[in-house]
């Protein structure tokens, strides 16, 4: 029976059904993560589950920029620097461990998981946010 490391819970909902998903998703993986490590499973087992984390997050990021320019975010360089550099620190982290320089350990678990958990309270609900007032502006000038 696996532990659930990092939670999702409903204060995460964006109000995006895709992009929520994606969200829980990326819980899930860092809960594989944390699983094989508690489990002892070897290097070539994390390697694999942080390659999926990896991948997972640079298309969950590729869908969300992509979501951005659509909707015209002012703030769309700003929020896609941010996933350039947890994508940067991620690789980073993974090249380490490859190399044998860093564990797979709990403290890097805690901060996948409080980025995770800090990045949509944070840049996604301001995203969100933002297309909530663009869809009322829209809304009330239809009325009017």
């Amino acid at each position: 029976m696996s532990l659930i490391f990092a939670q999702w819970n409903p204060e995460y909902y964006t109000g995006n059904k895709k992009v929520d998903e994606e969200h829980k998703q990326l819980f899930e993986i860092v809960n594989e993560l944390h699983d094989a490590m508690k489990k002892g499973h070897g290097k070539d087992v994390l390697q694999q589950t942080l390659d999926k984390l990896i991948k997972y997050t640079i298309q969950h990021f590729t869908d969300e920029e992509m979501f951005m320019l659509s909707k015209r975010y002012p703030r769309y360089q700003e929020h896609k620097k941010i996933h350039q550099e947890l994508t940067q620190k991620v690789k980073e982290l993974r090249s380490k461990f490859i190399a044998g320089n860093v564990n797979i350990n709990i403290e890097l678990l805690h901060f996948l998981n409080q980025w995770l958990a800090h990045h949509i309270k944070g840049e996604d609900f301001k995203l969100f946010k933002y297309i909530r007032e663009q869809e009322e502006l829209k809304s009330k000038s239809l009325i009017n």
